[in-house]
């Protein structure tokens, strides 16, 4: 959502490493999400891999809030599978239905459907 992007293909072909959680030098030094690698869309061609980079990364910075977008996601690397943090991993993992432990996530990536079915439950509750 934060990055805008809109198709299930799109959120598919994201891989962990492109991503990454930054601070600020000098004065405030919040934290915040930088997007570096764009693996196109159906509107643009995508970054190294496809065309022309773009002017500046996109990023999402914390909030520190109860709903901060960087907490959120550095909770979400936590859960994952300690062997499914390379950059070359999918974001998106398939998810442990009664997890026993705090890794929460399967070491496989999330289903087409699946994504498709969780991107039209988060439209549904971002409107709200």
């Amino acid at each position: 959502m934060h990055f805008g992007w809109r198709a299930r293909d799109e959120h598919r072909r994201v891989l962990l490493g492109d991503l990454e959680v930054r601070r600020e030098e000098g004065g405030v030094k919040r934290e915040y999400i930088v997007w570096h690698t764009e693996r196109g869309s159906k509107t643009r061609s995508g970054g190294k891999e496809f065309g022309p980079e773009r002017y500046f990364n996109r990023r999402i910075y914390a909030t520190g809030t109860d709903r901060c977008p960087v907490k959120f996601f550095k909770s979400y690397l936590a859960r994952r599978p300690t062997d499914m943090g390379k950059p070359d991993d999918p974001l998106y993992l398939a998810v442990m239905k009664k997890p026993q432990t705090e890794v929460w996530l399967k070491k496989q990536p999330l289903g087409i459907h699946s994504l498709g079915n969780f991107m039209k439950t988060m439209a549904q509750l971002a409107v709200r």
